[in-house]
């Protein structure tokens, strides 16, 4: 692990208490070429929370309907230290850590485009809800200084937990949505 770290690293000032996760990180974003991260396991997927994707069609005939709903949704990356990660050079460090040890490349965004049939029956309104195809990632930040600082040449930014798009999962989970419309929306949209 040594050899991820460089010798030159600028000591943050001195600090009376052990640093918080959050400090840790950011010492990285700072000063990238002194810091390492470490896995603790290979990533593992999961299907975010699901939220309406498209807009909602309304079928005011007598008879059964099919229309056709598109959107797009953007997935992005997050992390557990107050977004830390995700906006600062600490992220570099974390992505050519992920890509040496899984030899794949971790996506920071991923936007996905839907385009499906929904059937609806007379007086109904219809959509699509996505849960997205997601991965996350546990590990420590490891921050190496030239000089100690209370004594210690290493600071770990322990249980950090990065969540973002898995390109392997495919459109996510979506989910046909569909009930009868009410008198508002009768009126509203069936003129």
């Amino acid at each position: 692990m040594s050899a991820m770290f460089a010798t030159t690293a600028v000591a943050p000032a001195s600090v009376s208490a052990e640093p918080t996760r959050k400090q840790i990180v950011q010492w990285c974003n700072q000063n990238s070429g002194s810091c390492g991260f470490v896995p603790d396991g290979a990533p593992t997927t999961l299907t975010g929370e699901k939220k309406q994707l498209t807009g909602r069609t309304f079928n005011c005939t007598s008879e059964v309907s099919t229309k056709t709903l598109t959107d797009s949704a953007t997935d992005g990356t997050t992390d557990n230290v107050g977004g830390e990660v995700t906006t600062g050079a600490s992220f570099e460090v974390f992505s050519a850590t992920f890509k040496l040890s899984y030899s794949k490349t971790w996506q920071k965004t991923r936007t996905v485009t839907i385009s499906r049939q929904i059937n609806l029956k007379p007086g109904e309104v219809g959509w699509f809800d996505r849960g997205p195809a997601l991965q996350k990632i546990t590990g420590k930040f490891v921050y190496q200084q030239a000089k100690p600082i209370d004594g210690a040449h290493f600071w770990f930014a322990e249980n950090v937990t990065i969540t973002g798009p898995n390109p392997e999962g495919g459109d996510g989970d979506i989910v046909e949505q569909s009930r009868p419309m009410t008198s508002a929306e009768k009126q509203n949209n069936c003129k």
